[in-house]
Protein backbone atom coordinates (compact mmCIF):
# COMPACT_ATOMS: atom_id res chain seq x y z
CA UNK A 1 0.00 0.00 0.00
CA UNK A 2 1.51 3.43 -0.69
CA UNK A 3 2.15 6.22 1.33
CA UNK A 4 0.06 9.15 1.79
CA UNK A 5 1.97 12.41 2.38
CA UNK A 6 -1.36 14.30 4.07
CA UNK A 7 0.63 17.22 2.71
CA UNK A 8 0.08 16.14 -0.50
CA UNK A 9 -3.57 17.15 0.18
CA UNK A 10 -2.71 20.71 1.15
CA UNK A 11 -2.99 23.61 -1.45
CA UNK A 12 0.25 25.38 -2.07
CA UNK A 13 -1.56 28.78 -0.84
CA UNK A 14 -2.80 27.07 2.25
CA UNK A 15 1.12 25.55 3.49
CA UNK A 16 2.03 29.19 2.82
CA UNK A 17 -0.55 30.70 4.51
CA UNK A 18 0.01 28.62 7.99
CA UNK A 19 3.82 29.36 6.77
CA UNK A 20 3.37 32.92 7.84
CA UNK A 21 1.87 32.39 11.04
CA UNK A 22 5.08 30.35 12.13
CA UNK A 23 8.45 31.28 13.78
CA UNK A 24 11.32 31.32 11.71
CA UNK A 25 12.83 29.13 14.07
CA UNK A 26 10.25 26.43 13.16
CA UNK A 27 10.51 26.60 9.36
CA UNK A 28 13.59 24.36 9.37
CA UNK A 29 11.61 21.22 10.88
CA UNK A 30 8.82 21.58 8.69
CA UNK A 31 10.91 21.15 5.40
CA UNK A 32 12.80 18.31 7.14
CA UNK A 33 9.60 16.54 8.10
CA UNK A 34 8.38 16.30 4.00
CA UNK A 35 9.79 16.78 0.78
CA UNK A 36 6.50 18.48 -0.99
CA UNK A 37 7.26 21.19 2.33
CA UNK A 38 10.81 21.47 1.69
CA UNK A 39 10.04 22.29 -2.11
CA UNK A 40 6.97 24.86 -1.00
CA UNK A 41 9.01 26.30 2.01
CA UNK A 42 12.35 26.59 0.98
CA UNK A 43 12.11 29.82 -1.12
CA UNK A 44 9.96 31.03 1.93
CA UNK A 45 12.38 29.99 4.49
CA UNK A 46 15.68 31.78 2.38
CA UNK A 47 13.38 34.92 2.60
CA UNK A 48 12.40 35.14 6.18
CA UNK A 49 15.69 34.41 7.31
CA UNK A 50 17.50 37.26 4.97
CA UNK A 51 14.65 39.60 6.51
CA UNK A 52 15.59 38.77 9.56
CA UNK A 53 19.38 39.76 9.43
CA UNK A 54 18.47 41.67 6.39
CA UNK A 55 20.52 44.70 8.35
CA UNK A 56 24.18 42.63 9.18
CA UNK A 57 23.46 40.88 5.25
CA UNK A 58 22.99 43.86 3.65
CA UNK A 59 25.95 45.46 5.47
CA UNK A 60 28.18 42.46 4.54
CA UNK A 61 27.29 42.54 1.28
CA UNK A 62 27.93 46.71 0.47
CA UNK A 63 31.28 46.23 1.51
CA UNK A 64 32.28 44.59 -1.74
CA UNK A 65 31.76 45.67 -5.51
CA UNK A 66 31.91 41.58 -6.61
CA UNK A 67 28.77 41.36 -4.81
CA UNK A 68 27.13 44.18 -6.47
CA UNK A 69 24.72 41.88 -8.24
CA UNK A 70 23.89 40.29 -5.27
CA UNK A 71 22.95 43.60 -3.32
CA UNK A 72 20.80 44.67 -5.83
CA UNK A 73 18.80 40.91 -6.14
CA UNK A 74 18.11 42.13 -2.02
CA UNK A 75 17.11 45.55 -2.33
CA UNK A 76 14.21 44.65 -4.86
CA UNK A 77 11.23 42.56 -4.93
CA UNK A 78 10.40 40.24 -3.22
CA UNK A 79 13.28 40.67 -0.63
CA UNK A 80 13.42 44.64 -0.41
CA UNK A 81 15.66 44.78 2.21
CA UNK A 82 15.44 48.70 3.26
CA UNK A 83 18.79 50.24 2.53
CA UNK A 84 18.51 52.22 5.43
CA UNK A 85 18.72 49.40 7.58
CA UNK A 86 20.67 50.03 10.79
CA UNK A 87 22.81 47.04 12.06
CA UNK A 88 21.75 44.20 14.35
CA UNK A 89 24.58 43.41 16.21
CA UNK A 90 26.06 46.77 16.52
CA UNK A 91 23.35 48.97 16.60
CA UNK A 92 24.64 51.77 18.87
CA UNK A 93 26.88 52.67 15.76
CA UNK A 94 23.70 53.68 13.82
CA UNK A 95 25.77 52.02 10.75
CA UNK A 96 23.68 51.30 7.58
CA UNK A 97 24.55 49.87 4.33
CA UNK A 98 25.77 53.33 2.68
CA UNK A 99 28.40 53.78 5.54
CA UNK A 100 30.24 50.13 4.77
CA UNK A 101 30.39 51.03 1.52
CA UNK A 102 31.53 54.62 1.76
CA UNK A 103 34.04 53.47 4.31
CA UNK A 104 35.26 50.48 1.78
CA UNK A 105 34.95 52.91 -0.95
CA UNK A 106 32.37 50.67 -2.89
CA UNK A 107 31.55 52.74 -5.62
CA UNK A 108 29.20 50.24 -7.98
CA UNK A 109 27.31 49.47 -4.02
CA UNK A 110 26.90 53.07 -3.12
CA UNK A 111 25.07 53.82 -6.29
CA UNK A 112 22.95 50.75 -6.01
CA UNK A 113 21.98 52.03 -2.42
CA UNK A 114 21.29 55.50 -3.54
CA UNK A 115 19.43 54.45 -6.31
CA UNK A 116 17.01 52.25 -3.66
CA UNK A 117 16.44 55.32 -1.49
CA UNK A 118 19.47 55.30 1.13
CA UNK A 119 20.20 58.25 3.24
CA UNK A 120 23.01 60.22 1.77
CA UNK A 121 25.03 61.20 5.21
CA UNK A 122 27.65 58.67 5.38
CA UNK A 123 31.06 59.15 6.53
CA UNK A 124 33.86 58.20 4.05
CA UNK A 125 37.68 59.22 3.57
CA UNK A 126 37.97 59.00 -0.41
CA UNK A 127 37.75 61.61 -3.26
CA UNK A 128 35.29 59.64 -5.44
CA UNK A 129 33.10 58.55 -2.77
CA UNK A 130 32.31 62.15 -1.41
CA UNK A 131 31.54 63.35 -5.01
CA UNK A 132 29.59 60.75 -5.33
CA UNK A 133 27.02 61.36 -2.05
CA UNK A 134 27.22 65.47 -3.26
CA UNK A 135 26.20 64.81 -6.48
CA UNK A 136 23.14 62.53 -5.32
CA UNK A 137 22.00 65.27 -2.93
CA UNK A 138 24.03 64.64 0.12
CA UNK A 139 24.07 68.01 2.32
CA UNK A 140 27.92 68.88 2.90
CA UNK A 141 26.91 70.54 5.99
CA UNK A 142 25.19 67.59 7.37
CA UNK A 143 26.66 66.75 11.37
CA UNK A 144 28.59 63.59 10.87
CA UNK A 145 30.34 63.14 14.14
CA UNK A 146 29.98 60.46 16.41
CA UNK A 147 27.46 60.76 19.52
CA UNK A 148 25.24 63.61 17.90
CA UNK A 149 28.63 65.48 17.28
CA UNK A 150 27.88 68.80 15.39
CA UNK A 151 31.70 68.04 13.06
CA UNK A 152 31.24 67.66 9.54
CA UNK A 153 32.39 66.53 6.53
CA UNK A 154 35.06 69.07 6.90
CA UNK A 155 35.97 68.59 10.20
CA UNK A 156 36.22 64.89 9.17
CA UNK A 157 39.12 66.06 6.35
CA UNK A 158 41.20 67.71 8.91
CA UNK A 159 41.49 63.98 10.08
CA UNK A 160 43.29 62.59 6.76
CA UNK A 161 46.88 62.52 7.43
CA UNK A 162 48.87 63.02 4.02
CA UNK A 163 48.37 66.50 3.27
CA UNK A 164 48.00 66.75 -0.50
CA UNK A 165 45.35 64.65 0.08
CA UNK A 166 43.23 66.78 2.99
CA UNK A 167 44.19 69.75 0.97
CA UNK A 168 42.44 68.73 -2.78
CA UNK A 169 39.53 67.10 -0.10
CA UNK A 170 39.22 70.47 1.85
CA UNK A 171 38.91 72.26 -1.76
CA UNK A 172 36.28 69.70 -3.00
CA UNK A 173 34.20 70.66 0.07
CA UNK A 174 34.24 74.18 0.13
CA UNK A 175 33.54 74.13 -3.86
CA UNK A 176 30.22 72.21 -3.06
CA UNK A 177 29.59 75.02 0.13
CA UNK A 178 31.16 73.79 2.63
CA UNK A 179 31.02 76.66 5.77
CA UNK A 180 34.66 77.15 7.06
CA UNK A 181 33.29 78.55 10.23
CA UNK A 182 31.12 75.60 10.70
CA UNK A 183 30.29 75.39 14.22
CA UNK A 184 31.62 72.11 16.09
CA UNK A 185 32.94 70.20 18.92
CA UNK A 186 36.47 72.32 19.02
CA UNK A 187 34.46 75.51 17.64
CA UNK A 188 35.69 76.14 13.91
CA UNK A 189 37.30 73.70 11.96
CA UNK A 190 40.49 76.25 12.28
CA UNK A 191 40.59 75.61 15.58
CA UNK A 192 40.44 71.81 15.13
CA UNK A 193 42.99 71.64 12.49
CA UNK A 194 45.40 73.97 14.91
CA UNK A 195 44.38 70.69 17.28
CA UNK A 196 44.60 67.30 15.18
CA UNK A 197 46.50 68.24 12.40
CA UNK A 198 48.48 71.74 12.15
CA UNK A 199 50.48 71.50 8.76
CA UNK A 200 46.18 71.59 7.29
CA UNK A 201 45.60 74.82 9.56
CA UNK A 202 47.61 76.81 7.10
CA UNK A 203 45.74 75.73 4.31
CA UNK A 204 42.35 76.49 6.03
CA UNK A 205 44.02 80.28 6.76
CA UNK A 206 44.67 80.71 3.05
CA UNK A 207 41.19 79.56 1.74
CA UNK A 208 39.53 82.61 4.26
CA UNK A 209 39.16 80.62 8.04
CA UNK A 210 38.86 83.53 10.89
CA UNK A 211 42.42 83.38 12.80
CA UNK A 212 40.57 85.71 15.53
CA UNK A 213 37.44 83.52 15.99
CA UNK A 214 35.85 82.74 19.72
CA UNK A 215 36.04 79.16 20.30
CA UNK A 216 34.64 77.01 23.40
CA UNK A 217 37.06 77.01 26.48
CA UNK A 218 38.17 73.83 27.60
CA UNK A 219 36.92 74.29 31.36
CA UNK A 220 34.40 72.75 33.68
CA UNK A 221 34.06 76.25 35.72
CA UNK A 222 31.26 78.83 36.69
CA UNK A 223 34.36 81.07 37.22
CA UNK A 224 35.46 81.45 33.39
CA UNK A 225 33.47 81.77 30.40
CA UNK A 226 32.32 79.69 28.44
CA UNK A 227 33.91 80.87 25.20
CA UNK A 228 36.82 82.87 24.61
CA UNK A 229 39.90 83.65 21.63
CA UNK A 230 41.31 81.44 20.01
CA UNK A 231 44.77 82.72 20.90
CA UNK A 232 43.79 82.35 24.97
CA UNK A 233 42.63 78.40 24.26
CA UNK A 234 46.29 78.04 22.23
CA UNK A 235 48.34 79.02 25.52
CA UNK A 236 47.01 75.66 27.43
CA UNK A 237 46.91 77.55 30.88
CA UNK A 238 45.23 74.88 33.64
CA UNK A 239 41.42 74.08 33.99
CA UNK A 240 40.33 76.70 36.60
CA UNK A 241 37.64 73.73 37.98
CA UNK A 242 38.60 72.99 41.65
CA UNK A 243 39.08 69.46 40.41
CA UNK A 244 42.13 70.07 38.50
CA UNK A 245 43.67 73.39 39.99
CA UNK A 246 45.30 71.16 42.70
CA UNK A 247 47.30 69.11 40.10
CA UNK A 248 49.37 72.45 39.19
CA UNK A 249 52.46 74.31 40.70
CA UNK A 250 53.14 76.66 38.40
CA UNK A 251 52.56 76.55 34.47
CA UNK A 252 54.26 76.20 31.76
CA UNK A 253 53.27 75.54 27.95
CA UNK A 254 53.47 71.89 27.42
CA UNK A 255 54.78 72.27 24.24
CA UNK A 256 56.46 75.65 23.70
CA UNK A 257 58.06 75.56 20.58
CA UNK A 258 54.91 73.87 18.74
CA UNK A 259 52.82 76.26 20.35
CA UNK A 260 54.75 79.56 19.17
CA UNK A 261 54.40 78.69 15.78
CA UNK A 262 50.74 77.78 15.81
CA UNK A 263 50.34 81.15 17.56
CA UNK A 264 52.85 83.02 15.21
CA UNK A 265 50.63 81.32 11.97
CA UNK A 266 47.60 82.97 13.25
CA UNK A 267 49.09 86.72 13.44
CA UNK A 268 50.95 85.94 10.84
CA UNK A 269 46.78 85.81 9.29
CA UNK A 270 45.79 88.68 10.97
CA UNK A 271 45.13 87.72 14.62
CA UNK A 272 45.67 90.42 17.21
CA UNK A 273 47.12 89.44 20.55
CA UNK A 274 45.35 92.24 22.52
CA UNK A 275 41.97 90.46 22.90
CA UNK A 276 43.74 87.70 24.17
CA UNK A 277 45.51 90.08 26.87
CA UNK A 278 43.02 92.05 27.68
CA UNK A 279 41.15 88.46 28.52
CA UNK A 280 43.74 87.13 30.71
CA UNK A 281 43.85 90.40 32.84
CA UNK A 282 39.93 90.43 32.75
CA UNK A 283 40.22 86.82 34.96
CA UNK A 284 43.82 87.05 36.02
CA UNK A 285 42.79 85.95 39.34
CA UNK A 286 41.42 82.71 38.79
CA UNK A 287 44.01 82.30 35.92
CA UNK A 288 47.10 82.59 38.58
CA UNK A 289 45.30 80.52 41.07
CA UNK A 290 44.79 77.70 38.85
CA UNK A 291 48.66 77.95 37.53
CA UNK A 292 49.94 77.61 40.93
CA UNK A 293 50.93 81.42 40.76
CA UNK A 294 48.58 82.49 43.71
CA UNK A 295 46.62 79.92 46.07
CA UNK A 296 43.49 80.16 47.33
CA UNK A 297 43.49 81.38 51.05
CA UNK A 298 40.85 81.91 53.80
CA UNK A 299 39.11 85.31 54.95
CA UNK A 300 41.39 85.85 57.71
CA UNK A 301 44.43 85.46 56.23
CA UNK A 302 43.40 87.75 52.76
CA UNK A 303 44.54 90.83 53.94
CA UNK A 304 48.71 89.24 54.38
CA UNK A 305 48.84 87.36 51.73
CA UNK A 306 47.42 89.99 49.29
CA UNK A 307 50.71 91.07 48.40
CA UNK A 308 51.30 87.87 47.06
CA UNK A 309 48.17 87.07 45.05
CA UNK A 310 48.47 90.13 43.36
CA UNK A 311 52.65 89.49 42.49
CA UNK A 312 51.77 86.00 41.37
CA UNK A 313 48.98 87.52 38.47
CA UNK A 314 51.31 89.89 37.25
CA UNK A 315 53.66 87.13 37.23
CA UNK A 316 51.40 84.81 34.86
CA UNK A 317 50.39 88.16 32.70
CA UNK A 318 53.95 88.42 32.12
CA UNK A 319 54.62 84.94 31.15
CA UNK A 320 51.71 85.01 28.77
CA UNK A 321 52.99 88.31 27.16
CA UNK A 322 56.49 87.29 26.52
CA UNK A 323 55.03 84.07 25.24
CA UNK A 324 52.68 86.15 22.26
CA UNK A 325 55.80 88.47 21.75
CA UNK A 326 57.64 85.80 20.87
CA UNK A 327 55.10 84.22 19.22
CA UNK A 328 55.46 87.78 17.26
CA UNK A 329 58.81 87.63 16.57
CA UNK A 330 58.79 84.18 15.45
CA UNK A 331 61.01 83.02 18.48
CA UNK A 332 60.45 79.75 20.69
CA UNK A 333 61.46 80.66 23.71
CA UNK A 334 58.94 80.63 27.11
CA UNK A 335 59.91 82.28 30.30
CA UNK A 336 59.88 79.69 33.39
CA UNK A 337 57.84 80.75 36.36
CA UNK A 338 60.40 81.52 39.32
Amino acid sequence: MTKVDFTDLLPVELILLIATHLPGSALPSCLRSSRRLHEILQYELGKRVIKELGADTLRRVSQHSRLAPLLKQLLAPPYSLDPNWKSITWPFTGETPLHRAAQDNNLEGARILISAGADLEAECGHLGMVELLLDAGADVNASLGPRASPDTALYLALYITYLPYAVEMIDLLLARGAALEHPGRDGTPLACALHCNPLIAKELLLRGADPAADVPLRHHSNRMPARGPLLFRLLELPNPSPQRMARWKHWRAPHPDRLVRSISLLMTYGACPMPTLRFVEAHLPVLAEAAGYTEGVAEDEMERQRATREDGEKELLKAVRQLLQDAQEGRAALPSPT
